[in-house]
């Protein structure tokens, strides 16, 4: 029978003695057993009875289950002592799960804590809340906690830790682990936290993260109409989120893309990446004979990242006019005064683009030897 719940198993779980390691502590701690006696509930057994059994789990033995039950039907010191362990099996660090956040002994943690559904919630939220207060955060430590909460499906807890705490302090690096944990969810109330958090959240990399996991649901109510608004966001990556969404989720029909709106942030915005993000969003309409000439016009931006993605952009428009464009790019970096490693990553990728587009290659890799080979193709011979 599957016990899990999403409320409390029996009492509440009793306050930790005076002197007992809170939470942070307990995370931090290397020993198996990282927990405190606490009061009431009856006697815990002894250690070794414990240790025996937490091996079980360990060993992923089928005994465990068994083994799991009589935790938590003991005392709440032995539910509290198998709620710390987890929780340090969860952060637990090895070396194929470091920064992922999906380690096999992470993510066994992970399922196992649903077994003590709220009671869980609140130490996650706990150990959130004092470790992204720290001045130095380990962002996989968070995304581990915050992971654990979307296993128990806790829209609202995330909500809250997505917000800026009351005093002021920012504790961004928390707060985006709590939206990039929000994003896993596909409930209304998370799609409404998000929309908030890109609204009215003080902080660019949060409104950012907010409308980055937003533009993967835009049919859901209110969101197009946030991802809209974020186009006048004072950050460039807001905005560079909103320019993607208008020509996320559209047709290929290029009447039912907003091309205006497009070309202005391709050509308008001060933003390197937001004009980026609008080159991008342009190349599955780039057989249309407006966006191909916007696109060529880009390849003129001083932004290296912007020439290589309008000619990514261009690749396969095969016309006179967008190889000559590409050719021109190309001159441009073989004439500039100095070639460092970004003017050579320009330049191998224009010649990438320009072998693709033209399906062959001159006999020299000059400037000139390509536009005397493009010419020749115009002229089909």
């Amino acid at each position: 029978m599957d016990r899990r719940r999403t409320t409390p198993r029996g009492p509440t779980p009793p306050a930790r003695r005076r002197g007992c390691a809170p939470l942070l502590l307990a995370l931090l701690a290397t020993a198996p057993f990282a927990g405190c006696a606490g009061s009431g509930g009856g006697e815990r057994r002894s250690n070794e009875a414990l240790s025996k059994e937490w091996r079980l789990y360990q060993k992923d033995d089928p005994g465990w289950p068994d083994a799991r039950e009589r935790w938590l039907d003991g005392p709440p010191a032995e539910r509290q002592l198998l709620l710390d362990n987890l929780l340090i099996e969860l952060m637990a660090d090895d070396s194929a799960g470091r920064g992922s956040g999906t380690s096999f002994r992470s993510a066994r943690a992970r399922r196992e804590l649903t077994w003590f559904g709220s009671e869980a919630v609140a130490a996650l939220v706990q150990g959130m809340t004092d470790l992204g207060a720290r001045d130095k955060v380990d962002v996989v430590v968070l995304d581990r906690l915050a992971s654990a909460l979307v296993e128990l499906r806790t829209v609202d807890a995330l909500a809250k830790l997505a917000q800026p705490d009351a005093g002021g302090k920012p504790a961004v690096k928390r707060r985006l682990s709590a939206v990039k944990a929000l994003a896993q969810l596909d409930e209304d109330a998370a799609t409404e936290a998000l929309v908030a958090r890109l609204k009215e959240d003080p902080e660019w990399q949060v409104r950012g993260a907010a409308a980055e996991a937003l533009r993967k649901r835009p049919t859901a109510p209110g969101v197009r109409r946030a991802l809209h608004d974020a186009l006048a966001d004072g950050d460039g990556f807001v905005r560079a989120q909103g320019v993607r969404a208008l020509a996320d989720a559209r047709s290929l029909e290029v009447a039912d893309v907003p091309l205006d709106e497009l070309f202005h942030f391709l050509t308008r915005d001060p933003a390197p990446v937001v004009r980026i993000a609008a080159a991008e969003s342009l190349s599955l309409y780039a057989f249309e004979p407006s966006v191909a000439a916007a696109l060529a016009a880009a390849l003129r931006d001083p932004e290296a990242d912007l020439v290589v993605a309008a000619a990514r952009a261009l690749q396969t428009t095969g016309t006179r006019e967008v190889r000559l464009a590409l050719v021109d790019a190309l001159e441009r970096v073989h004439a500039a005064s100095s070639r460092d490693a970004v003017a050579n990553g320009v330049w191998n990728e224009l010649i990438r683009v320009l072998s693709t587009n033209v399906g062959a290659r001159p006999a020299g890799n000059t400037p000139e030897a390509w536009r005397a080979l493009v010419e020749s193709r115009a002229d089909g011979t």
